[in-house]
């Protein structure tokens, strides 16, 4: 399993905000990073449901969380041969994210929603 870092953050927040990303907490920031990467027994869609909730929720960057929290996801999932649905709904992605950002969903239905957008690609 292929995990982010730092970096690998910090380009898919600048590729989808185009700006270059301001951190406003560092420790949110190392912290959605460890949460997907290090935890024990997680599935891929646990670890990317950890990492889009603790970039939404925890804000680390001065603009541009919620973004930068869909664009991380997206790559983390791709980088492990997972990618939308070819009838992917761009509302029901908001909807997500606006509920991880704000508290209304929890890590389960988190996981529940990305696996009904992400599908798996055969990396040939």
């Amino acid at each position: 399993m292929r995990f982010l870092t730092e970096d690998d953050v910090f380009w898919a927040g600048r590729v989808a905000c185009r700006w270059h990303l301001t951190v406003r907490d560092s420790g949110a920031l190392s912290t959605a990073l460890f949460e997907h990467a290090a935890i024990y027994g997680m599935d891929l869609f646990e670890r990317a449901a950890a990492l889009l909730f603790f970039i939404a929720f925890t804000e680390p960057f001065a603009f541009g969380n919620k973004i930068t929290a869909w664009t991380a996801t997206c790559l983390f999932l791709d980088l492990n041969n997972h990618v939308l649905r070819d009838d992917f709904d761009p509302e029901k992605a908001a909807g997500l994210v606006l509920g991880a950002t704000d508290g209304n969903l929890a890590r389960p239905q988190i996981i529940q929603e990305l696996r009904e957008l992400f599908e798996w690609r055969n990396p040939e």
